[in-house]
């Protein structure tokens, strides 16, 4: 499966449509046909949305998913159009965003001359 591939998954009445691990569409069987549950909401992108997210939400995606402390001292500045910041909810984005690399295996070089092995942090 390539980077840019959706697969799809239909167990128990229900029809996923994954782009990796990350469900991108959900719909539910009726009769015999599946329906999307959801909105469209359109921009860039159009993606199938069936949730209601907070303002404080809406602004915590808006601002990069800027920290909880973030979004109540610009909500204390008067610079969320007039929202007040509240406790933001679970952001599993923030998550997968602060998950640690694998580390390299430990490599033996052998080198006879001056630069002919470079290490460079790119």
């Amino acid at each position: 499966m390539g980077p840019n591939r959706y697969s799809y998954k239909a167990e128990r009445g229900t029809l996923k449509v994954l782009k990796g691990l990350m469900v991108a569409m959900k719909a539910s069987k009726k009769n015999s046909l599946y329906v999307l549950g959801g909105n469209v909401v359109q921009g860039e992108a159009s993606v199938s949305v069936n949730e209601k997210v907070s303002d404080t939400t809406l602004w915590h995606r808006r601002l990069g998913h800027i920290s909880e402390k973030g979004l109540i001292e610009l909500s204390k500045q008067g610079l969320l159009c007039g929202h007040k910041a509240e406790k933001l909810d679970f952001c599993e984005h923030c998550i997968y965003g602060k998950q640690a690399r694998v580390k390299f295996n430990i490599a033996v070089h052998q080198t006879k001359g001056i630069l002919d092995y470079v290490h460079s942090d790119v």
